[in-house]
């Protein structure tokens, strides 16, 4: 079977993909609490009930945390205003 090639030129998705969640997590006003716990959670892959334990907070604080850390990342990323809360 021959073997495939890449043009370097056209680079990869995986690449643009990296350098905007690095533009996003170094600009992104996020508090230290949701960084930590979007770390813990996605760096880490813990449970949201093993960072509760960590924080020592409850479960619905860390859910809360990272509702609101991922909303504004992707705000970040969208170029938009990451809006808390119920839209009516």
């Amino acid at each position: 079977m021959p073997k495939g090639s890449v043009n370097p030129a056209h680079g990869n998705n995986l690449s643009a993909f990296i350098a905007d969640i690095n533009h996003a997590w170094r600009f992104t006003p996020l508090s230290h609490k949701e960084r930590r716990a979007v770390v813990l959670r996605h760096g880490f892959d813990l449970r949201q009930a093993d960072i509760a334990d960590i924080e020592e907070c409850a479960q619905s604080v860390v859910a809360t945390r990272l509702f609101t850390a991922i909303g504004k990342l992707v705000a970040q990323l969208n170029g938009t205003n990451f809006i808390e809360g119920p839209t009516d």
